[in-house]
């Protein structure tokens, strides 16, 4: 039954309201499309898993009912925290690495389907130093956030030894609070862009949160991962 919800990731990275003041209608169908990968991967029980999920954060009308494959408008910011939360809330443990993978098919998806939004078609990054390639792919997703939201806020931190992504209007922890970094599905997004990038995996990690006060969220590239031999 999970495999039959596997053509809806192929919705997963169209417009995202990331604004902090969730306007009605800001958000866009694919929030609810990402729930999809909960159910891929959730097994045999898959799609009552997703439709529990949908239930417990107040989106039930979307069980069977997918809004269209388009940028209209579907849900408000708040919504899509919401189904954020309650994916780690209803899987516990596990829904943190479930939201990183949803977040790596987000970017994978991006690369396939708006390649010129990021601004990668026709880009030949193998002959730029690895530091640069980088610095490219993480202005990239910057740069098409801002231009699908005019209200979005996001930036390549440059300022310390790492390289970092900001983005201070994130709809994945919009009107949460927590006493540390819950931004799961970013991380997931930020990793996938740079090993696209890179060719490497890279370790990326959550140093500040607006859910636990801090003025954005940001997300550092660290080191290499060790590689399992």
């Amino acid at each position: 039954m999970g495999k039959d919800l596997r053509p809806l990731l192929e919705m997963l990275l169209s417009k995202k309201d990331r604004s902090p003041y969730d306007k009605p209608g800001r958000s866009s169908h694919h929030q609810l499309a990402y729930a999809a990968g909960v159910g891929l991967d959730a097994g045999s029980d898959g799609e009552n898993g997703l439709n529990a999920v949908l239930k417990s954060c107040g989106l039930e009308r979307f069980a069977g009912n997918f809004p269209p494959n388009n940028l209209e408008p579907a849900i408000k910011t708040s919504q899509y925290a919401q189904l954020n939360q309650a994916i780690e809330d209803f899987y516990g443990r596990g829904g943190r690495g479930m939201l990183q993978r949803i977040g790596r098919a987000s970017f994978q998806y991006g690369v396939r389907e708006q390649a010129a939004l990021l601004g990668i078609a026709g880009v030949a990054l193998k002959v730029l130093p690895e530091k640069q390639r980088i610095k490219f792919i993480l202005n990239g997703m910057a740069d098409a956030l801002k231009k699908s939201n005019s209200q979005v806020k996001a930036w390549l931190d440059e300022s310390g030894d790492k390289l970092a992504y900001v983005d201070a209007t994130c709809g994945v922890c919009n009107s949460r609070h927590s006493d540390h970094p819950i931004c799961h599905l970013y991380i997931g997004s930020v990793s996938e862009a740079v090993k696209w990038a890179t060719g490497k995996d890279y370790e990326v990690t959550e140093t500040h949160c607006t859910a636990k006060g801090d003025e954005y969220c940001r997300f550092e590239v660290g080191e290499l991962k060790e590689q399992v031999t």
